[in-house]
């Protein structure tokens, strides 16, 4: 789901978010009607409400990471391996989904 948003294709701001797309969104309690798919999957819940922080996190890591800017100062080897994992995840949902 992280990288529907940095592909673009959900565009989801809770900021800018109005009381009824809140409702029809799902941002608080299902929304009446799937907001998405996923795989064929029904979501009935804002994309946004069901990032964890973890994961929101790595999402605005991601474009940093494409420019070579890494979070743990060195190179490549001194980063986590969860991070590159994730970095890893996210670049290749953004390339399926193109």
């Amino acid at each position: 789901m992280g990288a529907g948003f940095l592909s673009g294709k959900i565009t989801y701001k809770c900021a800018t978010c109005t009381p009824t797309q809140k409702i029809v969104r799902g941002c608080l309690a299902p929304a009446p009607t799937p907001v998405l798919l996923i795989d064929g999957e029904p979501i009935y819940r804002c994309p946004v409400a069901l990032l964890t922080l973890e994961t929101a996190t790595l999402c605005r890591l991601y474009p940093h990471y494409t420019r070579g800017v890494l979070p743990v100062a060195g190179g490549l080897l001194d980063q986590t391996a969860t991070f590159l994992d994730a970095m890893e995840v996210l670049a290749a949902e953004i390339a399926a989904g193109k």
